[in-house]
């Protein structure tokens, strides 16, 4: 496929069909089929990140996938109230249902904000996402006329992955003090231990092993920019690392 604006996060059905986001400011879901026919399903999507697809059935049992996105539009912004992120769903006709959305709390110059990066479903049919910005403090300025006011953008809580409902968008915290966390993935049985890519651990990645309470531990390190890792059906580990160009 030709002609994608920062193509990001890919996914298949079950029917072979392959979906990709394009993390951009007005970003397009874009289905291509196995014969190589691509369709936009949807455009003006606020810079998804990534994408999970399920494969569902309508009332008459014809295919009726249900597709799941990530949105944040921190790298466009500039001035703290116009940040949002968010879960969405979308059919294949491009109806769009909010899942989950956030826009941030301003406390003084500080501002708290969860960026939601990285999405896979879960074995207990939630949807687990990352918080990108957990552990990850940023500092911008913003110009109100003649003067500067410097924020410092910064997670108050530390939380990093959490399971949402796809019915009501209730969050529940999984994990918490991980460094920059992208992208996830369940063991090859779809269950726990979970996977995650924490793209800055100092000025090196880490992949790191999440048991079902929430305890962390180190698979490997010293990354240079570790994005994402899926798990195949032996059980072996691949990642990418955006910074070397490896996988």
């Amino acid at each position: 496929m030709r002609d994608l604006n920062s193509p990001e996060g890919i996914a298949f059905d079950e029917a072979g069909n392959l979906y990709v986001v394009e993390d951009a400011r007005n970003g397009r879901l874009i289905r291509m089929a196995p014969d190589g026919q691509w369709t936009i399903l949807a455009e003006n999507l606020d810079a998804p990140e990534d994408i999970v697809v399920l494969s569902m059935t309508d009332e008459d049992g014809h295919p009726a996938p249900i597709i799941y996105i990530t949105e944040s539009n921190l790298q466009f912004e500039r001035t703290p109230t116009d940040f949002r992120s968010g879960i969405s769903a979308l059919s294949e006709d491009g109806e769009r249902t909010p899942v989950l959305s956030h826009a941030p709390r301003l406390r003084g110059l500080d501002v708290a904000f969860w960026s939601y990066a990285g999405l896979t479903a879960g074995p207990d049919g939630r949807l687990y996402v990352t918080n990108e910005l957990s552990g990850k403090p940023l500092t911008r300025r913003v110009t109100f006329v003649s003067n500067v006011l410097t924020y410092t953008f910064k997670v108050l809580t530390g939380d990093s992955v959490f399971a949402v409902d796809p019915v009501d968008g209730t969050r529940t915290l999984i994990a918490e003090d991980l460094l920059a966390p992208e992208g996830l993935s369940f063991s090859s049985n779809g269950d726990f231990p979970l996977y995650v890519a924490e793209e800055n651990v100092g000025s090196q990645g880490r992949l790191s092993r999440i048991e079902r309470d929430g305890r962390r531990t180190t698979v490997c390190e010293r990354f240079l920019g570790i994005e994402d890792v899926v798990v195949d059906a032996r059980g072996d580990l691949y990642v990418s690392e955006d910074k070397s160009g490896y996988l």
